[in-house]
């Protein structure tokens, strides 16, 4: 059926199994971060220093394109859009700022995810999220 069983092994590479047939189909070189869209037959990875990104051919491992980060981004996660045709590149929180609220001024209420989200809403800090066309590697 052309089906392709895509995994992240322990070394950060891709393998590309044949799914009828258990066969390999390709190795992806060690990566940081993957994404996968099944619906369009990519995979998206990042170099092991997650400072570019390069999108493969899901049938046989092959380049399909490369995306083109600002100068100095460092990617903190990728996701794919359900059809596969947007991958979505979030970057590592830089500075960008004084803090809104100091740490010890975090309401003692708070637990668990609401204290997370209070603090990464006031620390000061912002991410980028990059939307990319994934068939012509354009940010959207």
């Amino acid at each position: 059926t052309g089906a392709t069983l895509a995994v992240t092994d322990t070394s950060g590479e891709v393998r590309l199994f044949d799914a009828a047939k258990w066969t390999s189909r390709a190795i992806i070189p060690a990566s940081g971060t993957v994404a996968y869209a099944p619906a369009a037959g990519l995979v998206a990875a990042s170099d092991k220093q997650n400072k570019s990104v390069t999108l493969f051919s899901m049938s046989d491992g092959k380049e399909a394109g490369k995306l083109a980060l600002p100068a100095g981004a460092i990617v903190a996660n990728l996701g794919f859009s359900a059809d596969g045709k947007r991958l979505a590149v979030i970057l590592k929180a830089k500075d960008g700022g004084e803090p809104k609220v100091a740490n010890t001024a975090i309401p003692k209420e708070l637990k668990g995810l609401a204290r997370e989200e209070f603090v990464l809403k006031n620390d000061g800090k912002i991410s980028e999220v990059l939307v990319f066309d994934a068939v012509s590697g354009k940010v959207l």
